[in-house]
């Protein structure tokens, strides 16, 4: 029996339908890998580093990062990686990857494409997100669009910083070509989804005024009597942001009475005063009048430099005139502020 007569059999009609599946099945494994591309999603981003001392900044780094950083991809981008592509990311910045505050100072950072620091993007050059490692390691293994986002680390280093707003502004210009339709072979047999678009992420971080003090504990040694303790005259040292006027202040410590500062062992108690210079008789307290200003600094005077300290000298004595106590240590603690 033939098919080329006008009118068919149900056998003939059979054996269309046969051939037709047949051509079905060939053609759906050649089909079977599909994304559906990237789009643009947002135009302007921020992502801060909150708000920091200058001597943090020093000592460790500073992580932000922006969920969206203008651009959205399909998560089945995975099924379509052996097709020819890319989603290219060229940044700019206009302060040179540096935060800038109104003063003029800056704070190196650097750029990422993910969150273990591992993909950086340099200004100027293209980084591709079009490869299955990143692609994994931001988890886009889903079939539904999710935005590509971009991570930012400060650089410590000597650096010498005064409080204030810093800022950068970082452009983005994104391009991309992805084929939607992939074959068995890796070959593009479908639509190629192409595009551009630019963002900004407006970053910034914020320092605050701060101060470190080195302060060696006094020791008078050991005396028979009151009137054999000898005077010690010692340093405190304090380090603080660049541009910081402050004042140092000593509390009367934890067993004064009257505003005199006293040693205790036990309920006996030896009297002691601190005073300002080396040689000087001007009480070292807390109140107006007895606190010490950066610009009186007898090392390196004036405002906070922020790398240098800045030394004021002291003289500790115990006074005279008193009982000498029974025997034993005699002890006592001093809290030293710092007001800026």
């Amino acid at each position: 029996m033939t098919c080329l007569t006008p009118s068919i059999s149900l056998e003939c009609l059979k054996k269309r339908c046969l051939w037709l599946a047949a051509f079905l099945c060939f053609l759906l494994p050649a089909m079977a890998n599909a994304a559906p591309g990237c789009q643009a999603s947002t135009g302007t981003g921020t992502a801060s580093f909150g708000s920091q001392t200058s001597i943090k900044i020093n000592s460790s780094t500073q992580n932000t990062s922006i969920a969206n950083a203008g651009v959205a991809c399909g998560g089945s981008l995975l099924t379509v990686l052996g097709a020819p592509g890319y989603i290219n990311a060229v940044v700019s910045t206009t302060n040179g990857s540096k935060l800038k505050n109104a003063a003029g100072d800056t704070i190196p950072y650097q750029i990422f494409a993910d969150q273990t620091y591992t993909y950086q993007i340099t200004p100027g050059t293209a980084l591709n997100y079009y490869n299955s490692t990143l692609l994994n390691l931001l988890g886009l293994t889903g079939s539904n669009n999710a935005p590509l986002p971009m991570y930012f680390r400060t650089v410590t280093g000597a650096l010498n910083l005064s409080s204030g707003t810093y800022t950068d502004t970082v452009t983005v210009n994104w391009s991309w070509s992805i084929c939607t339709l992939v074959s068995v072979g890796n070959l593009c047999i479908g639509p190629v989804n192409t595009g551009s678009t630019s963002s900004v992420v407006n970053l910034s971080l914020t320092i605050g005024n701060d101060c470190t003090i080195n302060a060696p504990n006094i020791s008078f040694g050991t005396a028979p009597l009151v009137s054999a303790f000898s005077p010690v005259t010692q340093t405190i040292s304090v380090q603080c942001t660049k541009g910081t006027s402050y004042t140092v202040g000593l509390s009367d410590g934890s067993n004064a009475s009257s505003g005199q500062r006293r040693m205790a062992n036990g309920g006996n108690y030896i009297n002691y005063e601190i005073y300002q210079g080396a040689s000087g008789t001007t009480r070292w307290g807390s109140t107006a009048g007895q606190t010490r200003a950066s610009g009186s600094a007898d090392v390196n005077p004036g405002a906070g430099t922020g790398t240098s300290t800045q030394g004021f000298v002291y003289n500790s004595k115990v006074l005279t005139g008193q009982t000498t106590p029974p025997a034993g240590t005699y002890t006592d603690t001093v809290v030293i502020s710092v007001g800026f």
